[in-house]
């Protein structure tokens, strides 16, 4: 592996910068200005790298989302059981959650982020891959409920709560190790019992 050059360096300081900002005082407080303050740039620099903070938001989903969308796409692609697809989706989103916590944290559990097309694609693309799985244990009768758009989104409002608990320190980390609870509990919530 290649050593990273200067710019390379300085991109992932701005972003480094800019999610320790957003950590500490929220996406509001992030300006331009706040952003080259924390990182130690000047404005002028930072704007080579990024013309506006949609932009890094953009820049850190893309880079954040192409890996867990490919380990999600294998997940649905494997032979595995209903109760595994859940235990490896929830457990692929976790230690995402725990390898960045404050990329994930910015990018699932704040409201109303803007993101450019390629980054609303992959969001979607993710969403879709599980809604197909939903569909499929509609169609064999196994889902609780008849609309898996509907189950698609009661699992996601249910598997960010422990990276929020995490995030908030009301729950200690990591979030993987509450893997088995919260897929334990989406089954039961989600499927019909034996």
């Amino acid at each position: 592996m290649s050593e990273l050059t200067k710019g390379e360096k300085t991109k992932a300081r701005i972003i480094e910068s800019f999610l320790r900002l957003v950590g500490r005082d929220g996406i509001g407080s992030a300006t331009m200005r706040s952003i080259a303050k924390e990182a130690d740039v000047t404005e002028g620099l930072l704007y080579r790298y990024f013309k506006n903070k949609d932009a890094m938001i953009d820049e850190i989903w893309g880079t954040f989302m192409e890996v867990m969308v490919q380990e999600k796409r294998t997940i649905m692609s494997s032979d595995t059981t209903d109760e595994d697809v859940f235990r490896k989706w929830i457990h692929t989103s976790y230690r995402a959650y725990d390898e960045n916590p404050a990329a994930f944290a910015l990018l699932f559990l704040e409201d109303g982020l803007e993101l450019g097309t390629k980054n609303k694609n992959l969001r979607q693309e993710q969403f879709k891959l599980f809604k197909e799985f939903m569909e499929s244990l509609a169609n064999r009768g196994l889902l609780i409920i008849d609309d898996a758009t509907l189950g698609t989104n009661l699992f996601a409002a249910q598997m960010l709560v422990i990276p929020r608990l995490v995030h908030t320190g009301r729950m200690p980390g990591p979030a993987t190790q509450y893997t088995d609870c919260m897929t334990l509990m989406t089954t039961r919530v989600l499927l019909k019992g034996e």
